[in-house]
């Protein structure tokens, strides 16, 4: 598989790519302004068996949110090689925890545990990392 990093790219750099790239792909849907911040039993209703989609440019990035608390993703083969990663697709695990979803891939942004406060308006989410990245993903189902 083509890559452009080799195997001295940073985590921290890896993990920069992969919030630059979701940003940006939500960065291109439609503004929305946003609704009441989900806490707890909210956040497993609203994505619990359902599925997030960030879509830039004829990218989908989806995130499928089983309720059972795991998770899978997929990403194109350019998206993935962009943002130094191996895998096309991964699975992992979500949680609800201080109010936010937190969630952790088996191997995408090396297996580290990442937590988001979300807030939603329709079928639209949006997600705030406490690095300040943040961004908005659309529920498909």
């Amino acid at each position: 598989m083509f890559t452009f990093f080799d195997s001295t790219f940073t985590t921290t750099t890896k993990q920069a790519i992969f919030f630059a790239l979701l940003t940006i792909a939500a960065l291109a849907l439609p503004a929305q302004a946003k609704a009441g911040t989900l806490t707890g039993d909210a956040i497993g209703k609203t994505i619990g068996g359902h599925t997030l989609v960030l879509s830039a440019m004829g990218v989908q990035l989806p995130i499928a949110y089983r309720a059972n608390g795991t998770m899978t993703g997929s990403m194109a083969a350019y998206v993935a090689s962009l943002a130094g990663e191996s895998r096309l697709s991964d699975s992992g695990k979500w949680w609800i925890q201080g109010g936010r979803l937190c969630q952790r891939w088996n191997s995408w942004l090396d297996g580290k545990t990442y937590c988001f406060t979300l807030s939603s308006s329709g079928s639209l989410i949006h997600w705030s990392a406490g690095s300040g990245q943040s961004g908005t993903a659309r529920i498909s189902n």
